[in-house]
């Protein structure tokens, strides 16, 4: 299927935005793997919410304003995963998107 990779954002020829979901929900898993691996070495819990926010919440914003509205429910649950699980480990802030209150019209 041909896709247009721009500013980081994958879109394929049927305005489809799932490839690029797929991608960012992997890469924040993986920072999500190193962020707990930090907790771990005891980073204290003030200076992991900033990586969560500096990192995690960054890549999922990224250009969300363009990709948004095309999203589909299966990407905003997937979406949504990510942010779920770093707010049960603590790495959240309340109130906002960024804890998971906003659900799909947050953007």
């Amino acid at each position: 299927m041909t896709a247009l990779i721009t500013l980081g954002v994958t879109i394929t020829g049927k305005l489809s935005i799932s490839e690029h979901v797929r991608d960012v929900v992997r890469k924040c898993a993986q920072s999500l793997h190193i962020i707990r691996v930090l907790r771990c070495r005891r980073m204290n819990d003030q200076a992991l919410q900033a990586v969560y926010r500096s990192v995690v919440i960054s890549k999922l914003l990224n250009a969300a304003c363009a990709w948004w509205g095309f999203t589909t429910a299966d990407d905003c649950d997937r979406i949504e995963a990510v942010v779920r699980r770093g707010a049960l480990s603590g790495w959240t802030v309340s109130g906002g998107w960024a804890s998971g209150s906003a659900g799909r019209g947050g953007l």
